[in-house]
């Protein structure tokens, strides 16, 4: 199955309470939680040794999925749209130099500030920046950076 037939899957359980609980319970955890296997285990690959992707994509949609957008805008983009100041520089970086193992709980962090600002995520994007998150080049990175730094703040556009 691709990578966008996953996220298509995470939109059709948007209306079932439940489902999105049980996905919101594996936050910040890289293996997930048991109540979301049924979830996401259908999805990954016997070989894989990415699954921790699959299981925060799915957790933070339980999350934050309404507004979700698919703009192709990166997350860099998004948190360039929240007002700049110190702390968000400060998370950003931090977000940046996170290896896979940190990636869960840093970006628990950092989506549910998107969330309380009500800034949407570009899902089928995320999964695809995270499934090249440890490329020796970090294009991801990079192009999180670019987009953040390039990007029109809220404090700016006021």
């Amino acid at each position: 199955m691709s990578e966008y037939s996953f996220i298509e899957y995470l939109e059709k359980l948007e209306e079932d309470r439940g489902a999105m609980a049980a996905l919101r319970r594996g936050l910040g955890k890289a293996s997930g939680d048991p109540e979301m296997y049924r979830y996401v285990v259908p999805f990954l690959d016997r070989y894989r040794s990415n699954d921790w992707i699959y299981f925060t994509i799915a957790a933070l949609y339980g999350y934050h999925h309404d507004p979700t957008i698919e703009d192709g805008r990166n997350l860099g983009a998004s948190m360039g749209a929240l007002e700049r100041n110190d702390s968000l520089q400060w998370r950003f970086s931090w977000l940046l130099d996170s290896q896979s193992d940190e990636l869960p709980s840093r970006l628990k962090s950092v989506v549910s500030l998107l969330k309380s600002k009500n800034i949407p995520i570009d899902y089928r994007r995320l999964l695809r920046d995270l499934l090249a998150w440890e490329h020796p080049d970090r294009y991801v990175q990079l192009n999180w950076a670019r987009s953040f730094y390039q990007t029109e703040s809220k404090n700016e556009k006021e």
